[in-house]
């Protein structure tokens, strides 16, 4: 905005000199804006009340946990052994790799970035951050923290800052990298699976089932993983079995 925006307004205002009644020059756009509008509104609403429902049982499982996590594994070992029993450690497990991984390295990211922000004196360091955080998180817009702390450092070069203009553009690009360094740190914490399965995983998870995909995604990969690994391990020791009883 800083940069179009006086554009933006002359433009605007040459519109409105030269139509007059801006009304009737959008009244054949009214159609589209309104489901433009409508669908951003939705979609909006959409992940707010999946935030809300995962907090709720995210709260609902740290109350009850233990007991839920006992009758599961009793339930699991009845139905299918112990690979099943183990599957559920698994899920668990990829469950908390993502929540350290995804939703804490966003959160490093985005308070170093509001650090920086407020350090150069750039206006609104704490919505940016915010900003920064929802955008950490979602995994694809990683990527869009450029325009945020490149925003930040060229509005510090307009107003003749240009020792904090470069800090900005230095800091900026350690907080871009910084989560290819802590997120497979953070993630190895919670899960064993290899790390490209599991940001295969929140990466697929997240485009097909929204922000709790984050978590499905990744868990749902973990449960086949262990799977295929006791299939192969089974495999094995059948084959071993069979070559052991000739000789014997």
């Amino acid at each position: 905005m800083p940069l179009l925006g006086g554009r933006l307004g002359a433009a605007w205002d040459r519109i409105v000199e030269v139509k007059g009644n801006l009304r009737a020059l959008l009244e054949p756009y009214t159609a589209n804006l309104e489901q433009v509008m409508i669908g951003a509104a939705r979609a909006l609403a959409d992940s707010l009340l999946q935030v809300i429902l995962a907090l709720v049982v995210a709260t609902l499982f740290w109350t009850n946990g233990d007991g839920l996590i006992s009758v599961l594994h009793d339930a699991l070992r009845r139905l299918g052994g112990p690979i099943a029993e183990r599957a559920l450690d698994v899920a668990a497990g990829a469950i908390r790799g993502v929540a350290y991984g995804v939703v804490g390295t966003a959160a490093i990211q985005a308070a170093l970035l509001a650090i920086g922000l407020a350090l150069a004196g750039g206006p609104g360091a704490g919505t940016l951050g915010f900003v920064a955080l929802l955008l950490a998180i979602s995994q694809i817009g990683g990527p869009l923290l450029v325009l945020i702390w490149g925003g930040a450092a060229w509005w510090l070069f307009a107003h003749d800052q240009q020792l904090w203009g470069v800090f900005m553009i230095v800091w900026g690009l350690f907080v871009g990298t910084v989560d290819n360094f802590v997120k497979p740190w953070l993630i190895g914490f919670g899960i064993e699976m290899p790390m490209s399965l599991t940001i295969l995983g929140v990466f697929g998870g997240f485009l097909a089932f929204g922000f709790l995909g984050l978590f499905i995604g990744p868990t749902l990969i973990a449960i086949m993983f262990t799977m295929l690994q006791a299939w192969r391990a089974a495999v094995s020791d059948q084959a071993a079995a069979e070559v052991v009883k000739p000789a014997a």
